[in-house]
């Protein structure tokens, strides 16, 4: 009888498919051996033990079960007291003809101190920190997180770090004293892919007069990303490098999508502020400063950037600068160019009562830099304030749309 083409039982094919042919078979069970090989590597490297080629898992409980019945966890404490990073060897043995069976590591590293960290250590440091799923509290950091709508479907987003200054030590020279900061900033989507990173190298001195006055001052960080509406992660990272000391602040955010017709007005973050610096002194020299990414800049006004007061808390001798947008506001029937938002500021203290009020002031121009847009920058003297918490309301008005929006926010006055 002759065979079927193709080939029969009695004739096999030069070379088989899928996975009925040799070639296949090897490159799977290679694979298999090499995931087992890294497996028990993974298991002895950490005191483990692997169970490999086998369903049947209370089986392999209760052979550990037997293994670990009875046993003694020893530990030591070296000898050698110096922090140099070196790995130092372990050889441990029993006596007097004892016998049992030995698990130990062949050997451990040193802590290091911060001195003795090269570049290599420095940069490993903040990698495993900034990836490290456990926060680091050496040093305190506040962060806040605002938006403004640059265009229909992307924000400009502000991150202001607050660092005290009791908490940073300085290296003494006769001008004063000296530091340096390292940060380092990743967003991440929803899918967790990293959508914006900043990393800076900042020295910072401070003159001999004001050094004693370093404890009641506090460092200010300012960075911003460019992102479309939708939920974020973001990781940051601050270290200090006079003593290494470092602060991780972790946090989740949304970035809203103010594209949509809304039965309330539309605005931007809140931006509670007690200090304006020159932009000038932030950017270092006036030939660098780009007048036009400064115009599209919502903390920037005129020649001065608006520092964020991270925490809300005001000394009854300062001002409170209140700033942000508000969008799509209608336009006056007369003057298509003109709006009528109106602005005043409620404080109430803890019982509710109402105990201070400003304005109204009117914003009537909108900002070629920001579609829609109409800025509002609101000063308020504290020096009648009395001490205390409150809740600030801010009383935000469409004249003309006759849309409202009241913001919040809980500030302390010292």
């Amino acid at each position: 009888m002759a065979d079927p083409p193709g080939g029969g039982a009695s004739k096999g094919a030069s070379r088989g498919t899928g996975i009925f042919n040799g070639s296949a078979y090897n490159s799977q069970r290679a694979g298999i051996n090499s995931s087992q090989e890294t497996l028990a590597t993974l298991a002895a490297d950490t005191g483990g033990k692997v169970y490999l080629d086998s369903n049947d898992l209370s089986a392999g409980i209760q052979q550990a079960q037997q293994q670990f019945r009875s046993y003694y966890i020893l530990g030591y404490y070296a000898s050698n007291p110096a922090q140099d990073g070196k790995y130092r060897k372990i050889t441990v043995k029993l006596t007097n003809g004892l016998e049992a069976k030995i698990e130990a590591r062949p050997g451990y590293y040193a802590q290091k101190v911060w001195g003795k960290f090269n570049g290599s250590d420095k940069e490993m440091q903040l990698q495993d920190a900034l990836s490290s799923a456990d926060p680091q509290t050496d040093l305190p950091l506040a962060l806040e997180i605002d938006y403004f709508r640059i265009s229909q479907t992307a924000y400009f987003v502000p991150v202001s770090v607050k660092i005290p200054g009791s908490a940073i030590a300085l290296a003494e020279k006769k001008s004063g004293g000296k530091t340096q900061f390292d940060f380092i900033g990743n967003v991440l989507d929803e899918r967790k892919t990293v959508v914006g990173t900043v990393r800076d190298f900042i020295p910072i001195t401070v003159a001999a007069s004001d050094a004693e006055k370093l404890a009641r001052r506090n460092f200010h960080y300012d960075a911003g990303f460019t992102l479309a509406p939708g939920k974020y992660r973001i990781r940051f990272l601050v270290r200090e490098n006079q003593t290494g000391k470092m602060g991780t602040f972790d946090t989740r955010f949304v970035v809203p999508d103010l594209a949509a017709d809304s039965m309330t007005l539309k605005t931007s973050s809140v931006i509670w502020s007690n200090q304006r610096e020159k932009v000038k002194a932030q950017v270092g020299a006036a030939e660098r400063f780009q007048r036009r990414a400064a115009e599209a800049n919502p903390l920037i006004v005129g020649e001065e950037k608006i520092v964020p007061n991270v925490t809300k808390v005001f000394r009854r001798s300062q001002n409170m600068y209140i700033t942000f947008d508000v969008y799509d506001a209608a336009a006056d029937p007369k003057d298509a160019q003109q709006r009528h938002v109106a602005v005043s500021m409620s404080l109430f203290n803890q019982k509710g009562v109402k105990s201070f009020e400003a304005g109204p002031i009117e914003a009537t121009q909108t900002v070629g830099t920001r579609p829609n847009a109409v800025p509002v920058q609101l000063q308020v003297p504290l020096k009648g304030i009395a001490p205390g918490r409150y809740i600030c309301q801010l009383n935000v008005v469409d004249q003309v749309g006759r849309k409202f929006a009241f913001p919040r926010a809980n500030v302390v006055v010292q």
